[in-house]
């Protein structure tokens, strides 16, 4: 997988990712998992959530 795959073309990305962390999962050992970005990506969903959820409050 290209290195800039993050940046141009995050669905086939996070596609790739699912993937490689499925089989880390299964107690495989993988080599490419992007976990810088990764961790981002669980982050951002988390604080996406949070964001929501005051907003649904507020209303």
């Amino acid at each position: 997988m290209p290195d800039n795959l993050y940046e141009g073309d995050i669905i086939t990305w996070s596609e790739h990712q699912a993937k490689l962390l499925r089989r880390v999962a299964l107690g495989e050992l993988v080599n490419g998992v992007d976990w810088r970005h990764v961790v981002e990506e669980i982050e951002d969903v988390g604080l996406s959530q949070l964001t929501a959820v005051e907003s649904y409050l507020r209303r």
